[in-house]
């Protein structure tokens, strides 16, 4: 209607203007017998001595003029009726889509309480402890403790996942893992300071094998976003930096003695940050890092936990860092502010939140779905929107019975595993 009600005043504005510049050719020539005029308020109307006409080719403008204007300021209120009655609908439509989100948002919380909060589904079959997992696609990996195996789960098997490959090669206990994608290739760390890569489009195939020096533990493994080929290893001598562009020959670039017992490790906006169990946080600046030149040493975060920074984690966005420690807190810290060099002794950066939910050890740290979610002692699994500053507690999740030690998002699940033996699916629904 209101469409309607704008052609018809755009066709008599054309007729109005039309009409006044054939009045205007016309007493441009017959000034004696009448003239347009312009009022006090600016309005264009026609002027005749003596109230006479002005009239051309036989039209009286002045009654046209108007007969026309009339039928304009008509229009025009006939169109703000209708745009007040759009304005109207649309206040009615917005009102409608609120109704509807509520709606919408109860049931959500119903699917929250009533499914989500539940595991999707429970893997069992280990026989000791899960200390590692990723997740590639459609499989899942998982550190099989006692036989010092890797196992991987087909996620899409029906009616449930299943084991489909036992990856064999370690000789203690696998504690570490990192998938790169891009390559196409898994990195598994073990007790036996060795590191194997797995070819992940044919897992039968014999790993390549980088034997690290130290004889130590390799707690932590993290490839380089920037050079997917750079691998850092957390142990016990500190970071130790490899070339794997050469899975086969493997070349050992750098060892990063200014931390030590690294515990865990995470990489974001060219900085690589390890956790020590010392409870400290190490910053390091990884950008143009080559054989020739290795990591700037920026600053280590003293004011981190009491004791062994344990697990790391980073937001989607790149502007958060968060740590979980033994001493049972979890910390939420300022990129940034962390990858920046101190300017004095006393320049101290200290996490821009604590959050003291958790009762024992926050073993595991993972960042999925704009949540997340940390894995303690006692099998509870926290959930956090971490849209919110600080982030918000939205539930725990206390399936296992025992220590979560690891956690991996998949497309749509958070997995959970530990001391239990057990592996949890969620969905990150919620």
């Amino acid at each position: 209607a209101n469409r309607h009600v704008r052609r018809a005043l755009a066709a008599a504005a054309t007729a109005t203007t039309t009409l006044v510049l054939l009045c205007v050719a016309w007493t441009a020539r017959a000034t004696e017998d009448g003239y347009l005029g312009v009022d006090e308020s600016n309005n264009l109307h026609v002027v005749a001595p003596a109230g006479g006409k002005v009239v051309v080719g036989g039209v009286d403008c002045a009654a046209q003029l108007e007969t026309l204007l009339t039928t304009v300021g008509e229009l025009q209120a006939r169109t703000l009726a209708a745009e007040t009655l759009l304005a109207e609908q649309r206040n009615t439509t917005a009102a409608l889509e609120q109704a509807v989100a509520a709606s919408d948002a109860v049931q959500r919380q119903w699917v929250c309480d009533n499914y989500v909060r539940r595991p999707r589904v429970v893997l069992t079959g280990h026989d000791s402890f899960v200390s590692a997992m990723a997740v590639h696609e459609s499989l899942l990996f998982s550190s099989d403790s006692d036989s010092n195996q890797v196992w991987v789960w087909d996620l899409d098997a029906r009616p449930v996942p299943r084991v489909i490959h036992r990856l064999i090669g370690h000789a203690d206990y696998v504690i570490s893992m990192e998938v790169v994608a891009s390559r196409g290739v898994l990195f598994t760390g073990g007790e036996d300071s060795a590191v194997l890569v797995w070819n992940l489009n044919n897992l039968l195939d014999v790993p390549a094998r980088i034997s690290v020096p130290g004889g130590n533990p390799l707690f932590a493994l993290k490839a380089d976003p920037m050079n997917n080929t750079r691998l850092y290893i957390g142990t016990t001598d500190g970071v130790v930096v490899y070339n794997t562009a050469q899975v086969g020959s493997a070349v050992l670039e750098h060892t990063l003695t200014a931390v030590s017992n690294v515990l865990s490790l995470a990489v974001v906006d060219n900085h690589l940050f390890a956790g020590s169990s010392d409870g400290t946080i190490h910053v390091f600046n990884i950008s143009g890092v080559q054989a020739s030149q290795a990591p700037t040493y920026v600053r280590h975060l003293q004011e981190a936990h009491a004791s062994d920074a344990i697990a790391l984690a980073v937001s989607p966005d790149g502007t958060t860092l968060f740590s979980g420690g033994r001493d049972d807190r979890l910390l939420v810290w300022n990129v940034s502010a962390a990858a920046t060099p101190p300017s004095s002794d006393t320049d101290v950066v200290v996490p821009d939140f604590e959050l003291t939910q958790h009762t024992e050890p926050v073993h595991a740290v993972q960042v999925a779905g704009g949540r997340l979610y940390s894995g303690s002692g006692g099998g509870n699994l926290l959930v956090w929107d971490i849209s919110y500053r600080p982030p918000h507690l939205l539930y725990t999740l206390d399936d296992h019975n025992a220590d979560i030690l690891s956690l991996a998002a998949g497309s749509d699940n958070i997995f959970t595993a530990g001391w239990d033996h057990t592996i949890f699916a969620w969905s990150t629904l919620c």
